[in-house]
């Protein structure tokens, strides 16, 4: 499965009509995908933003599609004079399904968090290479993995205690970040019946210490129920019997369950 099938850049678009990323995300529907909901403090209009779906580059290819939902988790917090940060997942509905059918990542089991020490793969984008030029002025980015571990939860938490946040999970790698850009990007555990790719952490924040560098996570597991509902609250298909040939949708319950098995029910 390409990175780029899954790795999607949510944009803000500028006066001038360029777009600049915001955040990742990545596809868990033919319309939906997940991301951190601190990618939307800052209120912009969902009219002022675009997500770039199917290249390798963060700034170049793919398609553009518009958004029509942000589902911020009810329990998120972001308070920067408290310093606290948790909850860090929202569910975002794109204003149509996409034109061109992209596999997604299934998501994490309910209540199931990686154990200590087991590979974890951070999707995201980092520059091509070190002596890489600007591209229209600006780096050109390419999707690339992070290979990080498991780290224990106490870890997690001293070290989350330094952004005064309450990460639910965090994974380490030896690899510089350097110019990366990851926050809102996929945690990627492959199961091990199956070795589908199963989408276990939304990243909030990452860091150095040391010689280490530190990816923390919302665990997907925590919300899977609620990511669900939502997903099939906002899913939207055509009606083959749409009059004229229009394409009208059905805004029923119908999508999928959390192991992508379809939920239907008529319109």
């Amino acid at each position: 499965m390409q990175i780029s099938s899954i790795l999607v850049s949510l944009q803000r678009v500028l006066d001038n009509g360029a777009s600049v990323q915001i955040c990742e995300g990545a596809l868990i529907s033919n319309q939906q995908f997940l991301t951190a909901a601190h990618c939307f403090d800052g209120n912009l209009p969902l009219a002022e933003m675009v997500v770039r779906i199917g290249s390798d580059f963060q700034n170049e290819g793919g398609q553009l599609y518009g958004l029509s939902y942000v589902d911020i988790n009810p329990s998120y917090v972001h308070d920067r004079n408290a310093s606290m940060l948790r909850d860090d997942i929202a569910v975002v509905t794109l204003l149509s399904p996409l034109e061109v059918p992209f596999p997604w990542l299934q998501l994490a089991r309910p209540g199931a968090i990686p154990e200590e020490a087991s590979a974890i793969d951070i999707f995201g984008w980092d520059l091509e290479s070190e002596k890489a030029p600007p591209t229209f002025g600006r780096s050109r980015s390419r999707s690339q993995i992070l290979k990080t571990v498991m780290r224990d939860p106490k870890t997690c938490k001293v070290l989350g205690r330094a952004f005064g946040a309450s990460p639910q999970a965090c994974s380490s790698g030896t690899r510089s970040l350097g110019q990366a850009h990851w926050t809102g990007g996929p945690a990627v555990k492959y199961d091990i019946t199956n070795s589908q790719p199963r989408i276990v952490g939304v990243v909030s924040y990452w860091s150095s210490f040391e010689e280490e560098s530190f990816v923390f996570t919302t665990s997907v597991s925590m919300y899977t129920d609620w990511i669900v509902e939502i997903r099939n609250a906002r899913y939207s298909r055509p009606d083959p019997a749409s009059p004229n040939g229009k394409t009208k949708f059905c805004t029923k319950v119908v999508g999928f369950d959390w192991l992508d098995f379809p939920v239907t029910e008529p319109c």
